[in-house]
């Protein structure tokens, strides 16, 4: 666990280098859809059959102090996939400890969430979600094919209230030959997530990630490399209107409707300084909340997630 404090005010206000949806889209019409490993590799989509409006955004970023300029960013829009339901099931809910105010902490098992969420209750909704994290550093599993994966964010909502999800990560993928690729990405699921090559990443990188929610269809997004001293700041708007009463820092197995690519082993994977703020002014952490542990179709853990204190955390891969 690193012990050297890393706060938001890492994060630098955007100026005047900005980018929005319609002129990146349009600079990215006849690209090879194929070009990108990772391009596939986002976790959620559209709710099958229905009509889901393009959202709109725009984006700032930094290197250090120099201003990147908007020529210069750039966003992969990918294709909306299936969302694989992370139900609370396997071997069904157990209490462990005793969390902030008395609450206890809840295990569950599913199919794709590794880590923790926390659950307001109403009439409570989220202002702010915070967490520091180490980018995937991924082992090959024996006896599964590659190329393997696995995907770390901080997000709102996707656990109780599903009805749509907005999450901010980085996934790594591994193939046969060890060799890692990563890509820093973001999504207001239903709608498609967006690949941020302008944020370079690499196993092992600490990635910190502010959500500020404006309203229930708006926010603002700040995530920083904060090893390689890159910051972008994304103002989005008109996403599917959120719940706004789960925050989640996972780590995650990715799935495309048939059945995805295979979840890789991995270094543990900590996420520290996890914070969420309530429009009352209430701030939380992790205690008393549903920490998630994935678990396969027959009924092997590939992962835990294992409680440190109210603000730190770690997700161990189990091979």
């Amino acid at each position: 666990m690193r012990t050297e404090p890393w706060i938001a005010d890492l994060f630098l206000s955007k100026k005047d280098c900005v980018l929005s949806s319609a002129s990146y889209l349009t600079s990215l019409k006849g690209e090879d859809a194929t070009s990108s490993l990772l391009r596939t590799l986002f976790l959620l989509s559209a709710v099958a059959g229905s009509a889901i409006a393009e959202l709109t955004f725009v984006a700032t970023a930094r290197q250090g102090d120099r201003e990147i300029p908007s020529s210069e960013l750039k966003f992969i829009r990918t294709t909306p996939r299936p969302r694989h339901p992370n139900l609370h099931g396997g071997p069904g809910q157990t209490e462990t400890g005793t969390g902030e105010l008395g609450k206890r902490d809840i295990t569950a098992y599913g199919p794709s969430w590794c880590g923790a969420s926390q659950q307001l209750a109403a009439p409570e909704q989220l202002s702010s979600v915070y967490g520091i994290f180490s980018v995937p550093n991924l082992k090959l599993r024996a006896g599964l094919s590659a190329p393997q994966n696995a995907a770390a964010w901080v997000g709102v909502d996707g656990d109780s209230c599903n009805r749509a999800l907005l999450q901010v990560g980085v996934t790594t993928l591994i193939n046969s030959n060890g060799q890692q690729i990563t890509e820093a990405w973001w999504q207001w699921w239903p709608s498609a997530a967006y690949s941020i090559p302008s944020i370079p990443t690499a196993p092992g990188d600490w990635m910190a990630v502010n959500i500020t929610m404006t309203s229930s269809t708006s926010a603002s997004i700040k995530m920083s490399n904060t090893q390689r001293g890159y910051t972008m700041s994304i103002n989005v708007m008109a996403g599917m209107a959120l719940c706004r009463t789960n925050a989640a820092w996972i780590v995650e197995d990715y799935y495309d409707g048939a059945g995805g690519n295979n979840m890789a082993g991995f270094n543990d994977v900590w996420f520290e300084y996890t914070a969420a703020t309530t429009v009352g002014g209430t701030k939380l952490g992790v205690d008393g909340g549903v920490f998630w542990n994935i678990q396969n179709s027959p009924g092997q853990l590939q992962c835990t997630a294992q409680k440190y204190d109210n603000s730190n955390f770690f997700v161990r891969s189990v091979m």
